[in-house]
């Protein structure tokens, strides 16, 4: 074996060594998403929602950790509602803890419903408009999870 050809098989694995192969992967944010303003604990909203909704809101034994923007890692609690005729479920999450904001660019909503899977348009209307007649709640809408900046906040359903 000559040295040109030593030199030659070095210079291709060390293009190959190189050479970088970048999985990109983009996440589906396939839930609706629902704020709600009402100036209550979240125990309180839940007690209010399943008694005129008719709903079983149910706290998770385990809260949810988040990282802010600076990467601090906060906790939240989350109420669960299952939907066993869709194989669906509901969520309440408060966007307000002691050391951040699950979406900190709406600071108005106090609360966020996650609806797995996402409802279509007219059930939607219909849930947000139930919601509205609840005494304690302040307003609830829609919003567009690809709107926010800390969408990937919700993703972890």
């Amino acid at each position: 074996m000559s040295i040109v050809w030593f030199f030659y098989i070095l210079d291709k694995l060390k293009r190959n060594k190189l050479s970088k192969k970048i999985l990109r992967i983009e996440p589906e944010y396939d839930f609706g998403l629902i704020g709600i303003a009402a100036a209550c604990r979240d125990y309180r909203l839940c007690w209010f929602i399943n008694k005129y909704l008719g709903l079983q809101f149910i706290r998770e034994e385990k809260d949810l950790p988040i990282f802010n923007d600076q990467g601090d890692r906060f906790e939240i609690a989350s109420f669960r509602h299952k939907i066993e005729a869709i194989e669906g479920d509901l969520y309440i999450l408060p966007n307000n803890a002691t050391s951040g904001f699950l979406a900190p660019e709406i600071k108005e909503i106090d609360f966020f419903m996650l609806c797995t899977p996402e409802m279509n348009k007219q059930d939607e209307k219909d849930f947000i408009k139930a919601l509205n007649q609840i005494d304690i709640i302040q307003t609830a809408y829609a919003i567009d999870p690809n709107s926010l900046k800390s969408k990937d906040n919700f993703l972890i359903f």
